[in-house]
């Protein structure tokens, strides 16, 4: 069900299986926490790295969201609508919640200074890494 993934400097802790999350920034105790919670459908912002079936932008919709309006079930926020609004701002809506809300989320992407990503890693790379600037609710 769970395992643990490694290599990438961006690649998460724990992968959980049932319901595609990717948790990040664990350590033994916070991850024990942070898998009682999943298996409690209560998905955290602090450790979440984001979900298997949303692109980045998407992902960093949804964590804004969470970090804002504290944990919540795996499926209780969906993207309804994503669209690009320049070549680095990406504007979000997501729906769901208690009680049911949409939120507009404007998402900017930048590349990270070059580093090296992994461990055996020869050259250094630049990551692109998406940010959430604001969330409204509609």
């Amino acid at each position: 069900m769970h395992a643990h993934v490694g290599g990438d400097r961006f690649a998460a802790n724990v992968v959980a299986a049932s319901g595609g999350v990717y948790y990040g920034g664990l350590d033994a105790g916070s991850a024990v926490a942070t898998v009682e919670e999943h298996l409690a459908d209560r998905v955290h912002a602090e450790h979440l790295r984001g979900y298997t079936d949303l692109l980045p932008p998407r992902q960093a919709a949804v964590a804004a969201v969470l970090r804002r309006f504290g944990p919540a079930g795996r499926h209780a926020y969906a993207v309804a609508e994503t669209s690009r609004v320049s070549g680095d701002r990406w504007s979000v809506r997501v729906t769901g919640g208690r009680p049911s809300t949409d939120f507009d989320v404007e998402v900017r992407s930048h590349r990270a200074p070059p580093r090296q990503l992994t461990c055996r890693g020869l050259q250094t790379s630049a990551a692109v890494v998406h940010v959430a600037a604001s969330v409204r609710a509609r």
